[in-house]
């Protein structure tokens, strides 16, 4: 017996398939490709042309393209962390007015250092001493790590991750001190209507200010570290491959990765337009060209060359680090994250300085309050809902002694744990967009929990 052939209920065009395909194709060869660069300590640059039909692969040599693209790139981040800076220095101005009854701040500023200069010039202060210190404290587990096992090793990573965040925090809450932030006289609590706010709105500006200038400037020099290994990346044609010209390769030759380092160009006394590219795989110490049958020795010419190669050996040893630690090459993280980064480095100063100073002036930390104008009598109406509200500050005050200790340690856990994430035990296994995002989450909540420490949202 025959059975009719039935056809299937669910077609799937012919050309979805081969697009499909062509679509793994290319991602395998994209796998290939980077693993041949890095096979050769190359880097692919910004430019990649694809030619329908292409079978050959040609390396461009010029790299100063693609590292101009890079750095226009990266130029969003200071932008967006600028406008960010502009945004949160008028938002207190204009969203949140001081209280008319209390005009001019009781803080005696200096004529020549009026306000915000000193909360500005001692937040950017103490994130230096904090830099200095961070320096010297993560120095130390790597000058012992050759010599100690792997858990040890791990042990002590963390020891130094925990102090160095709790020094960070004790500086942050030292700046409040240092600056004499007390509430306003008639002010019983931290509110947004009081200048205390507004200064320490400053001083948390100041802190990320500084943070961000250093980040910045740290993110310039890391793309910098690879303008000598960028290659642009072109397939060309067949037919083209076999017409000998600039950035091409003939069908009988595999493709060759070559790379032109501009900048050793520039600076060798022997460099000939017509002779090998020169490099990082270039031997150390060439020699130089003969002139009748004699070596030409140049004592400034060795030296530079000699300080050529160091330079790129320096460039190698610090490109391999900063990949041990984000897992990716640097210019391979989006510009996006870098911008997200950045904000959320300001969000977490803003929150960090809110929440520390909302709790030590409930604490009896604080500098002793003036004598305040008489309370007011209120009516019956209010009587039971000012009893339930005073019953509730009652209650924090007697456990005031404990509000400033249980709070830091709360901001101490969180930022201790954005300090784990981005060791080099973690941030290559969770990517750098896992670790900003988690930044971005953390950010928000101590931003928002100082807000509300504040009275803001209310």
């Amino acid at each position: 017996m025959e059975f009719p052939q039935q056809t299937p209920r669910f077609q799937v065009p012919e050309s979805v398939v081969v697009d499909a395909e062509e679509d793994d194709d290319e991602e395998v060869e994209e796998w290939l490709l980077e693993q041949e660069l890095a096979r050769e300590g190359l880097y692919r640059g910004a430019f990649f042309v694809i030619v329908v039909g292409a079978e050959l692969e040609a390396y461009d040599s010029t790299s100063i393209g693609s590292y101009n693209h890079l750095i226009a790139w990266y130029t969003l981040t200071p932008i967006s962390t600028i406008l960010t800076f502009a945004l949160l220095a008028i938002f207190p101005v204009v969203i949140y007015p001081l209280d008319p009854k209390f005009p001019q701040s009781p803080y005696p500023y200096a004529p020549y250092l009026p306000f915000p200069l000193p909360e500005l010039l001692t937040a950017a202060g103490m994130w230096s001493m904090s830099l200095l210190l961070r320096e010297f404290v993560y120095s130390l587990p790597s000058s012992l790590s050759l010599t100690l096992p792997p858990y040890a090793s791990l042990l002590l990573s963390l020891l130094a991750t925990a102090f160095q965040t709790l020094i960070s925090v004790s500086l942050q809450l030292a700046a409040v001190v240092l600056l004499l932030i007390t509430p306003t006289p008639g002010i019983n609590h931290p509110t947004w209507h009081d200048h205390a706010f507004r200064r320490v709105w400053t001083i948390a500006l100041g802190w990320a200010g500084a943070e961000a200038i250093v980040g910045i400037k740290q993110g310039y020099e890391n793309i910098a570290l690879y303008r000598d290994v960028l290659v642009n990346v072109k397939k060309i044609s067949e037919e083209d491959s076999l017409i000998p010209g600039e950035g091409t390769v003939s069908s009988s030759v595999s493709p060759a990765l070559t790379r032109s380092s501009t900048r050793s160009q520039e600076l060798s006394p022997y460099h000939d337009e017509d002779g090998p590219v020169r490099g990082e795989r270039q031997p150390l110490l060439a020699k130089p060209p003969q002139a009748n049958g004699l070596y030409r020795f140049s004592k400034n010419a060795l030296e530079q060359e000699v300080q050529n190669d160091l330079d790129q050996l320096i460039a190698l040893r610090s490109r391999e680090e900063l990949e041990e630690i984000y897992g990716i090459p640097v210019i391979h993280v989006p510009v996006f994250i870098s911008c997200l980064h950045r904000i959320n480095a300001v969000l977490n100063s803003l929150g960090t300085f809110l929440v520390l100073s909302a709790a030590y002036l409930r604490s009896p930390l604080a500098p002793s309050i003036p004598d305040r104008p008489p309370i007011p009598s209120f009516s019956s109406e209010n009587y039971s809902s000012l009893l339930q509200i005073s019953r509730t500050l009652a209650g924090l005050t007697v456990h005031r002694d404990s509000i400033l200790g249980l709070t830091a340690v709360a901001v101490v856990i969180c930022q201790m744990g954005l300090s784990l994430l981005h060791t080099a035990w973690v941030l290559p296994k969770i990517g750098v967009p896992t670790h900003v995002y988690v930044g971005l989450l953390v950010s928000l909540v101590l931003f928002f929990a100082g807000l509300a420490l504040w009275e803001v949202l209310v």
